[in-house]
Protein backbone atom coordinates (compact mmCIF):
# COMPACT_ATOMS: atom_id res chain seq x y z
CA UNK A 1 0.00 0.00 0.00
CA UNK A 2 1.22 3.02 -1.03
CA UNK A 3 -0.08 5.11 1.85
CA UNK A 4 1.48 3.34 4.37
CA UNK A 5 4.98 3.43 2.59
CA UNK A 6 4.31 7.46 2.65
CA UNK A 7 3.71 8.07 6.21
CA UNK A 8 6.22 5.81 7.26
CA UNK A 9 8.63 7.86 4.90
CA UNK A 10 7.39 11.17 6.07
CA UNK A 11 7.72 10.12 9.88
CA UNK A 12 11.66 9.38 9.28
CA UNK A 13 12.36 11.99 7.51
CA UNK A 14 10.66 14.41 9.47
CA UNK A 15 12.65 12.70 12.60
CA UNK A 16 16.01 13.28 10.89
CA UNK A 17 15.57 16.57 9.30
CA UNK A 18 13.55 17.70 12.89
CA UNK A 19 15.07 19.34 16.17
CA UNK A 20 16.65 16.47 17.58
CA UNK A 21 17.71 15.08 13.61
CA UNK A 22 21.45 14.86 12.00
CA UNK A 23 21.85 18.48 12.50
CA UNK A 24 21.64 18.89 15.99
CA UNK A 25 23.92 15.53 16.51
CA UNK A 26 26.32 17.16 14.74
CA UNK A 27 26.70 20.42 16.21
CA UNK A 28 26.52 18.45 19.62
CA UNK A 29 30.10 16.55 17.67
CA UNK A 30 31.65 20.00 16.94
CA UNK A 31 31.24 21.11 20.44
CA UNK A 32 32.36 18.13 22.31
CA UNK A 33 35.36 17.89 19.92
CA UNK A 34 36.05 21.15 18.93
CA UNK A 35 39.14 20.47 16.67
CA UNK A 36 39.45 20.14 12.87
CA UNK A 37 35.85 18.52 13.15
CA UNK A 38 34.47 21.89 12.67
CA UNK A 39 35.08 21.20 8.92
CA UNK A 40 32.04 18.76 9.35
CA UNK A 41 29.34 19.84 6.86
CA UNK A 42 25.27 19.50 7.24
CA UNK A 43 24.20 16.36 5.38
CA UNK A 44 21.79 17.23 2.51
CA UNK A 45 18.86 15.53 3.55
CA UNK A 46 16.44 13.96 0.34
CA UNK A 47 13.65 11.47 -0.10
CA UNK A 48 14.99 10.11 -3.37
CA UNK A 49 15.98 6.36 -4.20
CA UNK A 50 18.47 7.17 -7.29
CA UNK A 51 21.84 5.54 -7.75
CA UNK A 52 24.88 7.00 -7.22
CA UNK A 53 26.21 6.98 -11.06
CA UNK A 54 22.98 8.38 -11.66
CA UNK A 55 22.74 11.00 -9.46
CA UNK A 56 25.98 12.35 -9.76
CA UNK A 57 25.31 12.55 -13.47
CA UNK A 58 22.08 13.77 -13.41
CA UNK A 59 21.84 16.33 -10.82
CA UNK A 60 25.68 17.09 -9.77
CA UNK A 61 25.09 15.98 -6.62
CA UNK A 62 26.55 17.77 -3.27
CA UNK A 63 28.33 15.34 -0.60
CA UNK A 64 27.49 14.50 2.04
CA UNK A 65 23.62 13.52 2.01
CA UNK A 66 21.61 11.30 3.56
CA UNK A 67 18.70 9.96 1.28
CA UNK A 68 15.80 8.27 2.73
CA UNK A 69 13.60 5.97 0.56
CA UNK A 70 10.96 3.21 1.17
CA UNK A 71 13.28 -0.61 0.40
CA UNK A 72 10.08 -2.45 1.54
CA UNK A 73 6.36 -2.96 2.47
CA UNK A 74 5.22 -5.88 3.70
CA UNK A 75 0.88 -5.78 4.95
CA UNK A 76 1.39 -8.85 7.46
CA UNK A 77 -2.76 -8.21 8.76
CA UNK A 78 -1.27 -8.48 11.66
CA UNK A 79 -4.99 -6.34 12.85
CA UNK A 80 -8.25 -7.11 11.81
CA UNK A 81 -10.55 -4.97 9.59
CA UNK A 82 -7.37 -2.29 8.90
CA UNK A 83 -6.52 -2.40 5.00
CA UNK A 84 -3.16 -2.45 6.02
CA UNK A 85 -1.19 -3.28 9.26
CA UNK A 86 2.50 -4.33 9.04
CA UNK A 87 5.86 -3.19 8.00
CA UNK A 88 7.44 -0.40 6.25
CA UNK A 89 11.11 -0.96 6.24
CA UNK A 90 12.50 2.56 5.41
CA UNK A 91 16.52 2.59 4.30
CA UNK A 92 18.19 5.55 4.95
CA UNK A 93 21.67 5.56 2.97
CA UNK A 94 24.13 7.79 3.90
CA UNK A 95 26.77 8.95 0.94
CA UNK A 96 30.19 10.58 1.44
CA UNK A 97 32.61 11.58 -0.52
CA UNK A 98 36.04 12.89 -0.28
CA UNK A 99 39.76 12.58 -2.26
CA UNK A 100 41.52 10.49 0.39
CA UNK A 101 39.93 7.58 1.47
CA UNK A 102 41.17 8.02 5.32
CA UNK A 103 38.85 10.75 5.72
CA UNK A 104 35.78 8.67 3.58
CA UNK A 105 35.82 5.84 6.34
CA UNK A 106 36.33 8.93 9.55
CA UNK A 107 33.03 10.83 7.85
CA UNK A 108 30.93 7.69 6.92
CA UNK A 109 31.29 6.69 10.92
CA UNK A 110 30.51 10.40 11.79
CA UNK A 111 27.39 10.46 9.92
CA UNK A 112 26.45 7.21 11.05
CA UNK A 113 26.69 7.53 14.17
CA UNK A 114 24.64 10.69 14.37
CA UNK A 115 21.57 8.88 12.44
CA UNK A 116 21.76 6.25 14.89
CA UNK A 117 21.64 8.54 17.68
CA UNK A 118 18.56 10.17 16.49
CA UNK A 119 17.01 6.70 16.08
CA UNK A 120 18.08 5.38 19.21
CA UNK A 121 16.76 8.43 20.92
CA UNK A 122 13.30 8.22 19.27
CA UNK A 123 11.44 4.92 19.88
CA UNK A 124 7.63 5.32 19.98
CA UNK A 125 4.95 6.78 18.17
CA UNK A 126 5.92 8.19 15.35
CA UNK A 127 2.46 9.90 14.43
CA UNK A 128 -0.94 8.92 12.60
CA UNK A 129 -0.72 4.85 13.45
CA UNK A 130 3.23 4.71 12.46
CA UNK A 131 5.22 2.88 15.42
CA UNK A 132 9.35 2.64 15.84
CA UNK A 133 10.65 0.04 18.08
CA UNK A 134 14.22 0.91 18.21
CA UNK A 135 15.52 -1.86 15.98
CA UNK A 136 17.98 -0.89 13.04
CA UNK A 137 20.19 -2.31 11.01
CA UNK A 138 23.60 -1.18 9.39
CA UNK A 139 25.35 -2.33 6.13
CA UNK A 140 28.49 -0.73 5.33
CA UNK A 141 29.32 -0.78 1.70
CA UNK A 142 32.62 -0.57 0.44
CA UNK A 143 34.17 2.78 -1.01
CA UNK A 144 34.49 3.06 -4.89
CA UNK A 145 35.25 5.72 -7.52
CA UNK A 146 32.56 8.59 -7.69
CA UNK A 147 31.55 11.80 -6.18
CA UNK A 148 34.89 12.96 -5.60
CA UNK A 149 37.34 10.39 -6.30
CA UNK A 150 36.18 8.05 -3.73
CA UNK A 151 32.14 7.59 -2.67
CA UNK A 152 31.00 5.49 0.11
CA UNK A 153 27.59 4.19 0.93
CA UNK A 154 26.31 3.32 4.52
CA UNK A 155 22.84 1.71 4.45
CA UNK A 156 20.59 1.95 8.04
CA UNK A 157 17.64 -0.28 7.44
CA UNK A 158 14.86 0.55 9.86
CA UNK A 159 11.83 -1.16 10.34
CA UNK A 160 8.64 0.92 10.70
CA UNK A 161 5.42 -0.87 12.12
CA UNK A 162 2.33 0.80 10.44
CA UNK A 163 -1.44 0.13 10.98
CA UNK A 164 -3.73 2.08 8.89
CA UNK A 165 -7.18 1.76 7.34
Amino acid sequence: MARASSVALTAIADLLRGQIGVPKQLAELRARLQSDWTEIPDPAMLVLHAGVDLEDRALGTKYPQILIHCSKTRNLLTEKFRKFSGVVDVAVEIRVSHDRLSEVDRLTQIYTDSVTAVLEDCRGELGECVFFSGRYEIEFGPAKKGGRHFVQITKVHVPVEAALG
